[in-house]
C-alpha cells in the first residue's frame, strides 16, 4: 500500500516529462532492495538477507542486469518425533537482461534471469525420537558446501522521482535447475531463490534506485502566443 502511494506520487513527478522526451543517458543505475531490510528489521533472530540492483542501458530498449545480494537464515525445528538448528549462510547473484516497453528512462520493463547461489548449510543439535524401547538419539551434526542454479521470468516498474532518482518494483516467476545436494538429507532454502521443495516460486523487490551520468533534461513546457 504504502510502495503504491509512493508510485503514484512519482507519476505526477514524472509529468513533467513530456511523451516526446525519449532520451536515455548510458549511466549505470544502482539500487537497493528496500524488502530484506524490513524483513531483517522485523525478524533479525531468523533473516539476515540484503540485495542490490546495477543496471546499465546496452542498447535500443535493452538493458543489461546484475542483482547480488548475501543472506542468512536461522530456523529452529521442532516437533514428536525430532528436533534441530538449521542454518544457511551464503551469496548469490542474478544475471539477464530486460526490455523497456516505453520510451525514455521511466519504464515497463519484461525480462529474464540467470540465478545462482553459493552457501553453506548446517544442520546442528539433531535429536531423533525412535518412539521405541531406546529412547531419543543424538543425530550427527551437518556442514555442507551447496551451489543452487535457477532462471526467472521478470517484469516491473522504474519510475523517476527526481532527474537522477527512481523508484519501483519487480515481480518473479522463478524456475529451479539444479541444486548439488544429496539425496538422503534435502536443502530447506537456496538464497535468492527461496523454499527449495517447490520448482516453482513467486517473488517480489521494492527497489529505490540512483543513476550515475547526466539525466536527460525536462522538456520545455509548450508555450502559447
Amino acid at each position: 500500500m504504502v510502495l503504491g502511494l509512493m508510485l503514484l506520487t512519482s507519476v505526477a513527478t514524472a509529468q513533467r516529462y513530456t511523451k516526446t522526451d525519449t532520451l536515455v543517458s548510458r549511466g549505470l543505475r544502482v539500487g537497493l532492495d528496500l524488502y530484506g531490510p524490513v524483513y531483517t528489521y522485523l525478524r533479525p533472530e531468523v533473516v539476515y538477507q540484503g540485495e542490490g540492483s546495477l543496471d546499465l542501458w546496452i542498447a535500443k530498449k535493452y538493458y543489461a542486469v546484475l542483482e547480488p545480494g548475501v543472506f542468512r537464515y536461522k530456523y529452529q525445528f521442532s516437533n514428536q518425533l525430532s528436533s534441530f538448528d538449521y542454518l544457511a549462510r551464503g551469496y548469490y547473484g542474478r544475471l539477464g537482461v530486460d526490455v523497456n516497453l516505453l520510451q525514455g528512462e521511466d519504464m515497463v520493463y519484461v525480462g529474464a534471469r540467470y540465478g545462482r547461489a553459493e552457501y553453506r548449510e548446517s544442520f546442528s543439535n539433531i535429536i531423533i525420537d525412535q518412539s521405541g524401547y531406546f529412547g531419543s538419539v543424538q543425530g550427527a551434526p551437518v556442514d555442507r558446501r551447496l551451489v543452487g542454479h535457477w532462471a526467472e521470468i521478470v517484469g516491473g516498474v522504474r519510475v523517476r522521482l527526481k532527474p537522477q532518482v527512481f523508484i519501483g518494483f519487480t515481480g518473479r516467476f522463478k524456475f529451479k535447475i539444479g541444486l548439488n545436494e544429496t539425496e538422503d538429507l534435502t536443502t530447506f532454502q537456496i538464497p535468492g531463490y527461496g523454499v527449495s521443495d517447490r520448482p516453482t516460486r513467486l517473488g517480489i523487490n521494492y527497489y529505490l534506485l540512483y543513476k550515475f551520468g547526466k539525466a536527460p533534461a525536462p522538456a520545455a513546457p509548450l508555450k502559447f502566443p
